[in-house]
């Protein structure tokens, strides 16, 4: 039998968080699409869950790209938000998100997806498999001081970056046998430290990127991409097209050696 003729194996996606810089997940996709690489099931958190998150559900990578380039900080804030002491509206986050996806239940997306959240009671990940895709994308990128948390079936969510990492085991223990991490890389957050939303992003970035790399000892993928976003910042919403041909580039060099592993 033929390489090109043998099924793949069941593949995960993992993807975490980095704002606009996710965008670079986006041409990652393409390349898999490009090469008749078959997505079984996807987690994200944060800007992994609601790249991720609209994939799923069945957006196109261009529509999604759209409507990161179209991103304008007036659409997060809303009287909640002032009201709070946060950066942005749960209320207007969430109408903002449903923009793509519209009502879209988890339970209903194309692909398998689990949005990685993290509750605030137990301090624990977790993983949801149902409820609203638009919602729950959204309480997985709550971050402190960004967003307050977001109450789902009365439980608050914050940012899953901050509890977890790439929930490798979590993949496997359903189906997956390769799970392939992709990752923006650390911010270059030593170099950034002069304006006040510098000052406020510092700590937490420095906190998920321990996490994320203690994760990785402890729960390898057998996969990374990682540092598909180095170049950029947080918010160049406006940069997503540049920033996905960037990612598409970074894993086109690496298809061979993920088809090695799929096939």
């Amino acid at each position: 039998m033929t390489k090109s003729n043998r099924k793949q194996k069941k593949l995960a996606l993992s993807l975490r968080g980095g704002g606009a810089r996710c965008a670079a997940y986006l041409g990652a996709l393409r390349a898999f699409e490009e090469n008749d690489i078959k997505i079984d099931m996807i987690t994200g958190a944060s800007g992994g869950a609601i790249t991720g998150g609209s994939y799923a559900a069945g957006k196109s990578i261009d529509e999604i790209i759209e409507h990161f380039k179209n991103i304008k900080y007036s659409k997060y804030i809303g009287l909640d938000s002032l009201k709070n002491i946060s950066i942005a509206s749960e209320d207007k986050s969430i109408e903002y998100a449903k923009e793509l996806v519209g009502d879209m239940r988890i339970e209903s997306t194309k692909i398998k997806f689990w949005p990685q959240v993290t509750r605030i009671l137990t301090g624990d990940v977790e993983y949801l498999a149902t409820g609203s895709l638009a919602e729950s994308a959204v309480a997985s990128s709550a971050a402190p001081g960004f967003m307050k948390p977001v109450t789902i079936k009365n439980k608050k969510y914050i940012d899953g970056d901050i509890s977890g990492g790439f929930g490798a085991e979590f993949l496997r223990n359903n189906g997956a046998d390769i799970v392939i991490g992709l990752a923006v890389g650390e911010f270059k957050f030593f170099e950034n430290y002069d304006t006040t939303l510098d000052k406020l992003l510092l700590p937490f970035n420095i906190m998920l990127y321990r996490i994320k790399n203690l994760d990785l000892k402890l729960n390898p993928v057998d996969f990374l991409i990682d540092g598909m976003g180095l170049e950029y910042g947080f918010f160049d919403f406006k940069k997503a097209q540049e920033i996905a041909e960037h990612g598409y580039e970074m894993t086109m060099e690496k298809i061979p050696e993920i088809k090695a592993l799929l096939f």
